[in-house]
């Protein structure tokens, strides 16, 4: 037997405890819903070098069968690592006799589950990716994620890719112009359009960038 709980173990005690009965399955360290266009998933982290094994939650939502990608960065999901009610990002990871920590259960069946279900479909994640990228407290911020990834104009680019997967023209217009309002870099917005358009192919720059800039 493992001197401590493994990823697996642990993935298979939080299905059967907390996700299961909201129609997730589990593969491995993963537990997986699929429905409405998102993807949602929990994944568990483990480490056991050094003094203090930890063992990690992330949890995602992501917008499903997008094609393949064509640039190195695009941002079309949200996740994070929700902060325990201590501030950290992880929990002791227990030695496989003993029991998980009361803590890390509670969290999965709150805030974990809270975000990985918080948008029904795409409607309701293009909404909540909104507003995210306004954040609470702080930009960027939900709830006990803090931060909730991608930062910057991350949110609003995922948003953009689920208006898109429903084929809701307005609205990748709408916030395709408000990416391109809120981003620093031009190279990251080409990305971007280089990505949405795989979806959108229409969508256009409002405001193509000439160099040099005087």
């Amino acid at each position: 037997m493992p001197t401590y709980w493994t990823a697996s173990r642990i993935a298979n005690q939080l299905h059967h405890t907390a996700l299961a009965p909201f129609g997730f399955v589990r593969a491995g360290r993963i537990c997986e819903r699929l429905d409405g266009g998102l993807r949602r998933t929990l994944s568990v982290h483990t480490r056991t070098s050094g003094s203090r094994p930890q063992v990690q939650l992330n949890v995602g939502v992501a917008v499903a069968d997008l094609p393949t990608p064509v640039t190195s960065h695009r941002c079309d999901s949200l996740n994070g690592t929700a902060e325990t009610a201590v501030g950290r990002e992880w929990y002791p990871l227990p030695a496989s006799d003993q029991p998980l920590p009361s803590d890390l259960l509670a969290d999965v069946s709150g805030p974990l589950l809270e975000f990985l279900l918080a948008a029904k479909d795409l409607d309701g994640f293009v909404l909540w990716a909104q507003d995210i990228y306004l954040g609470h407290e702080h930009p960027g911020w939900w709830g006990r994620f803090r931060p909730v990834l991608p930062q910057g104009t991350g949110p609003l680019e995922a948003a953009a890719f689920a208006a898109a997967a429903k084929g809701d023209t307005k609205l990748v217009e709408f916030l395709t112009a408000r990416v391109e309002n809120e981003q620093v870099g031009e190279h990251h917005f080409d990305d971007f359009l280089a990505e949405l358009r795989q979806l959108h192919p229409g969508v256009q720059q409002r405001h193509p960038i000439v160099r040099p800039v005087t």
